[in-house]
């Protein structure tokens, strides 16, 4: 067996550099992918996979001065937020490919499965980082990163009351960045080599019917090299290796055949890191994570209903500061995350089904004291220093978040389905830095779609729309030392998508 899918996406772009007329805000994208499936005897499945996409997207680096905060004299602001004024066309171009094998081999009440792995990504970026007319500031970076992975497990069918796996983990990664320009002029290149190990295994035990324990480790380990180069020779080259024991358990209880309540607990381990443009090497401590957890689920037929309650103990947690031209990894002392989430489907007949989600989430930096805080100056553009973000909610962590998709399906002719598609996506807002200084407001983006298909011929149309109302909001905000700026999100937008199955 096999398959095959082609596809392509562009736009015009939805900015305008006011100055040149340039469209920004591009994006298109050429991708492939396929499977093949391979059975050569009754108890051996082997799966062939690759793809490759070739993208250009600089819409997160089509950015403007946030609130007129800007250290660029003379710098132009234009008032409409569609409308730019940069001393050039953001580049953001990267090609990514990949292939894969899976094996997998019944060995009578034993699954034994193997997966390899290989990707590859080459990008190309260029970025205006003073975000003005004034030709102050920009960096070009050029990336070559290729992956390999290999994992093998060897698993029960589940039959009885215990079941398990057990399993290891190789991984390699080798970041190139053979080029990194500021201002036109060579700055660093850099090689980041990685390689990962780990063994795991998991074991599951019924006591009851309705009763069941979960009991899994794993010990994870990660080592990194780090060479860099300057015009004046070599400035990095540091070696450092972070390892970890991960421990996971879990109790199931189901009162109904429909219905089960659990508890889970776990730790995850995320290994330090160098950063490939910043020296000295400074590495980041690994990052560590104590989750608890406790829910309900729920489903009969289509319908379905999931509520969770979680909390998380975050220590060392890495927290990225952005500056001109690079990224700065720091670690936050400690935080700590909790909330409750609720999703779930209903079908109401064939032809409405509603589905919906909720959230509240409360995140906070529970020990933070030497933050790296930018404060604005008044004569433009920030100052660094050091200050204390204990307290303060963490980046991107809205406190509540919803959604909602209804479909509605209309039979057209003997065999056609007419599809109607309405979703909405609400956001409390969040706060874009550790200083809490920057505020993203809440928004509400609301999609919609009308399709058609038939039994009775391979073709597929779909009308869409997104953002319809038109809603304002970023999607990258950044403050550095030069400015406060913005990139803001896609604007009400309108399309049309064709498919064709053979």
């Amino acid at each position: 067996a096999a398959d095959l899918t082609v596809s392509h996406r562009s736009d015009d772009g939805f900015g305008r550099d006011v100055l040149s007329g340039a469209k920004l805000a591009i994006f298109k994208e050429t991708a492939v992918r396929s499977k093949v499936l391979l059975e050569p005897t009754d108890n051996l499945t082997v799966t062939l996979a690759g793809d490759y996409a070739e993208t250009s997207d600089n819409s997160a680096q089509v950015v403007k001065v946030l609130n007129g905060n800007t250290s660029a004299a003379g710098a132009i602001i234009p008032p409409g937020r569609r409308d730019f004024a940069l001393s050039l066309v953001p580049i953001n171009d990267f090609k990514s490919f990949g292939g894969s094998i899976t094996g997998e081999l019944d060995l009578g009440g034993i699954m034994l499965r193997s997966l390899t792995a290989q990707r590859g990504v080459r990008q190309h970026a260029l970025t205006d980082n003073d975000r003005t007319q004034l030709n102050t500031g920009f960096s070009e970076l050029r990336i070559r990163q290729d992956t390999f992975s290999q994992e093998v497990t060897l698993a029960s069918d589940g039959s009885g009351p215990l079941s398990w796996i057990v399993g290891g983990f190789y991984f390699r990664d080798i970041a190139k960045t053979p080029l990194f320009r500021l201002n036109g002029n060579p700055f660093i290149t850099s090689e980041i080599d990685t390689y990962s190990v780990a063994g795991f295994s998991e074991v599951t035990y019924q006591l009851t019917d309705k009763l069941s324990i979960l009991g899994g480790i794993r010990y994870s380990y990660e080592h990194k090299d780090f060479d860099a180069f300057r015009t004046t020779g070599r400035v990095a080259d540091e070696s450092k290796g972070w390892g970890a024991w991960t421990p996971r358990a879990s109790i199931r209880y189901k009162p109904t055949d429909e219905t089960s309540v659990y508890f889970t607990y776990s730790e995850g381990f995320k290994s330090g890191a160098y950063l490939a443009t910043v020296v000295p090497a400074a590495s980041v401590n690994p990052e560590y994570i104590k989750s608890y957890e406790a829910g309900l689920k729920f489903a009969r037929g289509p319908n379905y209903f999931n509520l969770a309650g979680y909390y998380y103990d975050y220590t060392d947690l890495q927290v990225s500061i952005f500056q001109p031209g690079a990224a700065i990894l720091r670690n936050a002392a400690s935080a700590r995350i909790y909330g409750i989430e609720a999703e779930g489907m209903a079908t109401f007949s064939d032809a409405f089904n509603l589905r919906a989600g909720i959230a509240y989430n409360n995140s906070k930096y529970s020990s933070f004291p030497d933050a790296v805080i930018l404060v604005p100056r008044p004569t433009g553009g920030n100052l660094q220093m050091n200050g204390d973000a204990t307290g303060n909610r963490l980046v991107r962590s809205p406190k509540f978040t919803a959604n909602a998709t209804a479909n509605i399906m209309v039979p057209t002719g003997d065999d056609g389905l007419l599809t109607f598609t309405g979703a909405a996506s609400y956001n409390s807002g969040f706060f874009w830095n550790v200083s809490n200084r920057l505020k993203q407001p809440e928004y509400l983006i609301l999609n919609g779609s009308i399709s058609w298909k038939s039994d009775s011929t391979p073709l597929s149309v779909s009308l869409w729309g997104r953002n319809l109302t038109n809603k304002t909001y970023g999607v990258f905000v950044t403050d550095t030392t030069a400015a406060d700026a913005i990139s803001y999100g896609r604007p009400r937008s309108f399309g049309v998508a064709l498919g064709f199955d053979f």
